[in-house]
């Protein structure tokens, strides 16, 4: 029986990174802003996509604060920057750290 529970307590605790991992966030601008912040957990070596939508050739900018600058971008950087394509934009965070971390993403399109 013992057993039995330590096993569905696994499954859970995988099933949720798998769902974390999964996730994507749309980031929306306050009306008349240009940038805004984001704030979130990310579980032991987790990853969460964020979207937004920009015309073609907007000059793109964020940067991701944490303890221990755990979370990092899909460039292993706490800061990017790019020319931006028209629709959707991607940015990909990743916990690099084996436990739960908060952060802060700042970011700014012109």
């Amino acid at each position: 029986m013992k057993k039995r529970i330590i096993a569905t307590v696994t499954l859970l605790v995988l099933f949720g990174s798998v769902v974390e991992t999964l996730a994507q966030t749309r980031i929306r601008f306050a009306r008349g802003r240009t940038s805004t912040t984001v704030t979130g957990t990310l579980a032991s070596i987790g990853e969460r996509d964020f979207v937004l939508r920009a015309a073609a050739g907007q000059y793109l900018s964020a940067t991701v604060s944490s303890s221990g600058d755990c979370i990092k971008f899909s460039t292993i950087e706490t800061a990017q920057a790019f020319r931006t394509d028209e629709g959707d934009n991607w940015l990909k965070l990743m916990n690099m750290c084996r436990r739960r971390v908060s952060f802060t993403m700042t970011v700014s399109i012109r």
